[in-house]
């Protein structure tokens, strides 16, 4: 959550469903209109994220 308030986008919503071998999927709803670096930039620092297995844009309005 703070390598996503750094880049100034807002969470809307997070929802995570139950773990399976440890390993927990999660959603998460970006406002992304005072955002100041590229959704590319924040895909890859959250990648960076130890623990962080795969990361995936759904879609963007």
């Amino acid at each position: 959550m703070g390598t996503i308030s750094d880049s100034n986008a807002s969470i809307l919503t997070i929802n995570q469903n139950i773990p399976i071998h440890n390993i927990a999927s999660i959603v998460i709803s970006l406002d992304l209109s005072n955002m100041h670096n590229s959704i590319d930039t924040l895909i890859n620092t959250i990648k960076e994220i130890d623990g962080t297995s795969r990361v995936e844009l759904v879609s963007i309005e």
